[in-house]
């Protein structure tokens, strides 16, 4: 009975609080130029690496659509560094196919373009050549002195993980960053740098202690770009601004938790990258644990950036370590074969390009967890990653528990789904029309684009305008990094010793391989279709 009268007071609360954010969602519009100028200081935005597939599909129109909504200051300009020679012609003309592949033909405005493309520059700089950085020093303090910048730096590292400990080097002994940040009047110097950060625990250990060395750590920015989608900023004003949720957010009244991620693409021109890296160090060590940490973490006691830092540290620490002699009993990997999407057969990934015909690299990763603390102590959490799966989608269930005489119904779900389209749903059981009196399940939603009607802003503008006004909040610490590659290390070091099952063991365009099954508790199903 009791949780029977929650569940109805759930669905309450939450068609009372959506409808409440639909009808006052000018408080969430982007922040007006004049106010985006104050926060955002001048300065100089170096992309190590613009001329590659990151910097081309993300940075660049990212940039565009904060310079376009006027949320840069006047005296700030952007260097794409990269070993590649191009004329300051080339460098234009590749900026300008970067945003004409990314925008919506109602954005292409040559005028605009032209603005933008004056405020961006471009310096050769091999990272192995320390006299490469020394030139480029030299060149950002003329641009410094030409557009009044004041010497304040942010550098974002759009380059492979190899490179982070080199760079940060030669960016601290040529001088290319200041680093004195306590000062309010000394020029400010930051660092962005791109997942993954090491490849296992000891290796982000020592990049870790190498970056200490050089910077202090509120000059380092660790982008984990879906701390910067907006459904995901949401989750906490989710969680702690709605007191029913708030109260029911725990093992008393929740069955089970999931994180599912999905995509229907491979791994497309990114093959060599791939043999190297896997998907659970691409998607599950960072950017899954990251969600699981929002929604586990205790309520903080303050919102400031380090309090909640500490906050997800603690769940990822809470965490029960994976038992290495039963891996197979709590988390499975898997490899997409050949199979159709959008009734088009595609390759497996045995043949995609720059890929081992033999590889044993996984493309697929499901798990199965506990947390051992008091608030989620028996809940289990799951999550899967794949690539070549039936179709796009990330998403987090919610799955609350049923009343004893209410097992026949389906249970009370809670979904944030973050991409492709941002929504929040509640699914009810609802009396069907007519006579009969059948019961049916129906949801309650709140979606983005058609109840708020706002532009939601891509991750990386997020990210970049958060580091540029010198905001930490968004970006991972190093703390619950190490957490996780604490975590999973082992289950990479067990992989890597034992021969990995039979690839590929499930077909592109499926939901992965029936393996994943077996981890579910019984009466438990992924939610992998609505």
């Amino acid at each position: 009975m009791k949780s029977k009268i929650i569940q109805l007071i759930l669905i309450y609360i939450t068609c009372f609080s959506f409808s409440f954010a639909s009808a006052n969602h000018q408080v969430s519009t982007p922040l007006l130029p004049t106010q985006a100028k104050e926060l955002v200081s001048p300065h100089i935005l170096v992309v190590m690496g613009l001329t590659g597939d990151l910097g081309q599909r993300k940075l660049i129109p990212a940039l565009y659509h904060l310079f376009r909504l006027g949320q840069l200051p006047e005296n700030f300009v952007i260097v794409g560094s990269a070993r590649r020679a191009l004329t300051p012609e080339a460098f234009q003309y590749m900026i300008r196919e970067s945003l004409a592949k990314a925008l919506s033909p109602d954005l292409h405005d040559d005028t605009l373009w032209e603005k933008f493309m004056a405020k961006c520059f471009y310096h050769q700089t091999d990272l192995d050549h320390p006299a490469d950085y020394e030139a480029l020093n030299t060149y950002l303090k003329q641009l410094d002195a030409q557009y009044e910048t004041h010497g304040n730096r942010l550098f974002y590292l759009a380059v492979p993980p190899s490179f982070f400990s080199n760079v940060i080097t030669q960016l601290y002994t040529q001088n290319l960053i200041p680093n004195d940040n306590k000062h309010t009047s000394a020029p400010w110097g930051r660092i962005m740098v791109e997942k993954p950060f090491g490849h296992d625990w000891q290796s982000a250990c020592e990049l870790q202690k190498h970056i200490s060395q050089y910077f202090d750590d509120s000059q380092i920015y660790l982008i984990d770009h879906f701390l910067g989608k907006e459904v995901v900023q949401n989750l906490l004003t989710l969680r702690f601004s709605n007191p029913l949720f708030a109260h029911a957010w725990n093992r008393q009244f929740i069955e089970h938790i999931q994180i599912n991620f999905s995509e229907d693409i491979g791994v497309g021109t990114r093959g060599a990258f791939w043999e190297e890296t896997g998907l659970l160090r691409d998607m599950v060590q960072n950017h899954l644990i990251q969600l699981v940490a929002l929604i586990a973490m205790e309520p903080p006691t303050t919102m400031e950036a380090q309090v909640i830092r500490e906050a997800k540290t603690d769940v990822i620490k809470s965490i029960r370590p994976f038992n290495v002699q039963q891996l197979d009993q709590q988390i499975i990997r898997g490899q997409y074969g050949l199979g159709l999407i959008q009734n088009e057969t595609v390759p497996g990934y045995r043949e995609e390009a720059q890929v081992d015909p033999l590889s044993k690299v996984e493309t697929f990763v499901a798990a199965k967890f506990l947390i051992d603390n008091k608030r989620w102590q028996g809940v289990p959490f799951y999550l899967s990653a794949g690539k070549r799966l039936a179709e796009r989608k990330t998403e987090i269930v919610i799955t609350f528990k049923s009343g004893k005489n209410e097992e026949q119904l389906q249970p009370n779900q809670l979904v944030i789904r973050v991409q492709p389209d941002a929504e929040i749903y509640l699914t009810f059981n609802s009396k069907q029309p007519g006579i009969n009196g059948e019961v049916g399940v129906v949801k309650m939603s709140f979606n983005y684009d058609k109840d708020l009607q706002v532009p939601i802003p891509d991750a990386y503008e997020v990210l970049l305008f958060e580091a540029m006004r010198g905001q930490i909040r968004m970006f991972a610490g190093l703390e619950e990094i190490l957490a996780s590659w604490n975590l999973f290390t082992p289950v990479l070091k067990a992989w890597q010793d034992e021969p990995a099952p039979t690839f590929p063991n499930y077909a592109a365009g499926t939901w992965g391989p029936e393996e994943s099954l077996l981890l579910l508790e019984e009466g438990h199903v992924w939610h992998t279709v609505d």
